[in-house]
């Protein structure tokens, strides 16, 4: 059964990206409006000095389909935390399976935790082309449920840990 990493520190950049600036979103969502904005800018500029510029929008295109659909909280944790969340390791599923497979239906199920069908569908949209703009820069995100290439399943069909698929 594959092991997911306990840690932000076990992830790759680019993994690490997605999740610091989605605790970022989220902090900034919570925030004055000037907070918010200044939130905001940084992490578009992280994005940027990544060299992913037009991941920016999508990015924030599927937080906001997530916070807007979602049935159930989801968790991120606070930007300095070692610990990954259940949900954080989803949204990294997620894209990993956007990335590596042109069958939605991995994502759709993986999302549907959170969102309804609709909700499902419009999230899958707006990650796919982050998860493309992340391609396009170089920023693979791996499953974060394998640590070697050789004991993942094929493309976009890696089994999810219990806790992700809800029969924990």
């Amino acid at each position: 059964m594959p092991v997911a990493p306990k840690s932000f520190q076990d992830l790759s950049f680019s993994s690490e990206l997605v999740v610091w600036a989605a605790r970022m979103w989220v902090q900034a969502n919570a925030q004055t409006l000037a907070s918010e904005s200044q939130l905001n800018g940084m992490i578009r500029d992280s994005f940027r000095l990544a060299g992913a510029t037009d991941a920016y929008p999508p990015f924030v295109g599927l937080l906001t389909v997530v916070d807007a659909t979602s049935t159930t909280p989801v968790a991120f944790q606070r930007p300095k935390c070692r610990k990954l969340s259940v949900d954080e390791l989803r949204l990294l599923c997620v894209l990993a399976v956007l990335q590596s497979d042109t069958d939605d239906e991995a994502a759709q199920f993986l999302l549907s935790a959170w969102l309804p069908r609709a909700g499902a569908r419009m999230a899958v949209e707006q990650g796919r082309a982050l998860a493309d703009a992340l391609s396009r820069a170089g920023h693979a995100i791996a499953s974060p449920l394998h640590s070697d290439a050789e004991e993942r399943p094929a493309a976009g069909r890696a089994e999810a840990p219990p806790e992700l698929t809800g029969s924990a």
